[in-house]
């Protein structure tokens, strides 16, 4: 996450200096706005004119050029680089012009605007590493391809729903993304952070944008399996040395 941070920062600095960062043009030209499926409220089903890979390009106070990518897929799913750093997936939730992306360590929400192949978006930064330094930013991006590239299937198993143990909060979406929240105490950190999942009978498999397949080893630990009896969910991995370890849960919605 460096270059994730040294762009926060450079950014910031900006911010500071100007009172909201201006990224790429703010011309006078009337653009069309975006919109979801639903004007009176927000949508999991991502806009046709959104899907696919949009870019901002930056120089940085060193003079060095970067980059930051949204990716756009369906069903209301996001990611997020920086030059070729992944920031993770993302939840993208549209409505009529607004447009919240929630990446877990950080939120973008604001209104957003097209034109042919560019995105004008002008959204309230938040970062969970710095809560009382909310940016601004107006951001002009470029579409570079309509490929969303890897989506998820969508999910109708019975582990959809949001389940906690007090300590961690797992929220199994239809749409294939499931977000993982450990709750801050004394010896835990605050850590949220998104990731798409598939079902194969009782196993659970789960992938990171950095992994080009399923993932079974890094997330739960190896030939991870879940259970459902009424509103209680197990989910059991092997831990390092191959022994099984079980979480369980109680559905909250």
């Amino acid at each position: 996450m460096k270059l994730f941070r040294h762009f926060f920062m450079t950014m910031l600095t900006l911010a500071v200096c100007t009172g909201f960062v201006a990224c790429g043009d703010d011309d006078d030209e009337t653009d069309e706005p975006g919109g979801g499926n639903n004007p009176s409220q927000g949508t999991t089903t991502t806009p046709d004119n959104l899907i696919g890979v949009w870019e901002f390009s930056y120089e940085d106070e060193d003079g060095e050029d970067g980059s930051m990518t949204i990716t756009f897929k369906h069903n209301g799913i996001c990611t997020l680089n920086f030059d070729d750093e992944s920031v993770g997936f993302g939840s993208c939730t549209t409505s009529g012009s607004s447009l919240k992306l929630d990446f877990g360590i950080m939120t973008f929400n604001g209104s957003y605007s097209l034109q042919g192949n560019k995105l004008h978006y002008d959204f309230i930064w938040h970062d969970l590493d710095y809560p009382d330094e909310d940016m601004r930013m107006v951001c002009d991006f470029v579409k570079t391809s309509s490929n969303p590239g890897f989506e998820p299937d969508k999910v109708t198993s019975d582990i959809v729903g949001i389940w906690s143990n007090g300590e961690h909060t797992l929220s199994f979406l239809s749409n294939g993304l499931m977000k993982y929240v450990q709750h801050p105490n004394t010896h835990l950190d605050h850590i949220e952070v998104y990731m798409c999942y598939a079902i194969d009978g009782n196993r659970l498999k789960l992938r990171t944008p950095l992994n080009n397949n399923w993932d079974e080893n890094e997330s739960f630990g190896r030939n991870t399996t879940f259970s459902v009896s009424g509103n209680t969910l197990i989910i059991t991995a092997g831990n390092a040395e191959g022994y099984p370890e079980s979480m369980k849960l109680t559905r909250v919605k």
